[in-house]
């Protein structure tokens, strides 16, 4: 296992959709500031994941995308047709008894069926929100390839030329009202608008954390463990003034 496999990485989008659902279920909102970070990491991975897939294997195909699109979206989509399929066929709704008042058809139906009755579909935000960054991250990717092939730039300065053309894309999308007029007028959604700007560069951040990711593996690969304790040991004090830093500033 190297630093960062996907073994620790899918361990740690595990214990994410622990909180998650634990947050939802008991309304935690106490750490929501926690679950924000959480749904940024997702996204950050998002971005590092698919950076090191396309980087490694170069697989531009047609084929990949759409079976990640299909990945990223069946569940929402299963979900949305069970719900039209619920209220078409009436399921879950009210009957009118003579000289009676309204009871459930069944309450377990009722139980059955409550819940996806009174949840908006802007709770799943997530869900395009993943699939923009995958299709952020294979943009860079293929540009990256392409300069590097086509143009004779080197591995360093076509992955640098990709990175900043989807900077580039990011800030035209985000920083321009672009993001409000797709989403905030054109899907009449100002929770998926805000939740969208929340984490508008963390896919774009894993992406560089993928590109970089490469020379961290280097260097621990060539540094013998004596030297890495060494110079572990040496910034330390430095780490730990760091960490409880961003501790106290994150909750003051």
């Amino acid at each position: 296992a190297g630093f960062l496999c996907r073994e620790v990485s899918e361990e740690w989008k595990g214990w994410m959709q622990i909180l998650f659902i634990a947050y939802h279920y008991y309304r935690a909102r106490f750490i929501y500031n926690e679950i924000r970070v959480f749904v940024s990491s997702y996204v950050w991975m998002t971005g590092f994941g698919n950076f090191l897939y396309f980087d490694k294997k170069k697989d531009f195909s047609l084929t990949r995308v759409v079976s990640m699109v299909i990945r990223i979206n069946w569940f929402p989509v299963i979900l949305g047709m069970t719900v039209l399929s619920i209220e078409m066929f009436g399921f879950g709704r009210t009957v009118e008894s003579p000289g009676t008042k309204s009871n459930p058809v069944s309450d377990e139906n009722m139980n059955t069926f409550a819940y996806l009755f009174k949840t908006t579909f802007e709770l799943y935000y997530v869900v395009p929100l993943h699939t923009l960054g995958f299709f952020a991250t294979w943009l860079c990717c293929w540009v990256a390839c392409k300069a590097e092939v086509q143009c004779g730039l080197s591995f360093v300065k076509s992955r640098i030329f990709g990175m900043k053309v989807c900077l580039l894309l990011h800030v035209l999308f985000f920083e321009t009202g672009m993001n409000d007029a797709v989403i905030l007028h054109g899907m009449n959604s100002y929770e998926i608008s805000f939740r969208f700007v929340c984490d508008k560069y963390s896919c774009w951040q894993g992406i560089v954390c993928g590109f970089l990711m490469e020379y961290c593996q280097s260097h621990l690969e060539t540094e013998t463990r004596d030297d890495l304790y060494r110079q572990f040991h040496s910034k330390a004090p430095l780490m730990a003034f760091g960490g409880i830093s961003t501790m106290v500033a994150w909750y003051v």
